[in-house]
């Protein structure tokens, strides 16, 4: 009963029948950070912290020993329509743990294998298999849920690691 958009933010297609058609992969996002510029796949790297909710850069933080990307973690980033960096259109938002688990359970084939990128050196790795954000954040402050093609299941995963993101209608 949820709606939810037809592809990645960032993809320029859907992924219709081809979950490994890079036009459908869109972009990479570290949990909680808008849509700055970190998100794009060949953007620059730093390993400045920011120690603030939105970075002065559009760089993608790594932090090979921490896997953090805020010298302060706000687990509040994301949450719902009006969460302060909401990478989504308007009137969307991240789906929350459940609402995600549910729909990749449902229907899978319509999330494209994106990989993810790390948070250890700002390479893309693990194409082929697909990470999606949630907006709920575990018990942790530095890890949030997420859900992985390659361990069919849910996980947590550091906040610094760039993952796809799809958006649900709120």
């Amino acid at each position: 009963g949820r709606i939810w958009m037809d592809r990645n933010l960032g993809a320029t297609q859907a992924a219709a029948n081809n979950l490994t058609n890079s036009a459908a992969f869109g972009d990479l996002y570290q949990w909680g950070r808008g849509a700055d510029g970190h998100q794009c796949r060949n953007s620059p790297t730093t390993s400045v912290l920011s120690v603030s909710d939105q970075p002065l850069n559009n760089s993608f933080i790594i932090s090979p020993s921490f896997g953090q990307w805020q010298t302060t973690p706000n687990v509040n980033l994301w949450q719902g329509i009006n969460g302060i960096n909401n990478p989504c259109p308007s009137g969307f938002r991240l789906p929350t743990f459940g609402e995600l688990n549910d729909e990749l359970n449902f229907n899978f084939s319509l999330f494209p294998q994106a990989g993810a990128r790390s948070v250890v050196d700002g390479t893309i790795v693990l194409q082929g298999s697909s990470f999606y954000w949630s907006s709920t954040i575990s018990y942790q402050p530095w890890n949030a849920y997420a859900y992985s093609s390659q361990y069919l299941q849910t996980m947590e995963l550091n906040v610094g690691v760039g993952a796809s993101v799809r958006c649900i209608k709120d």
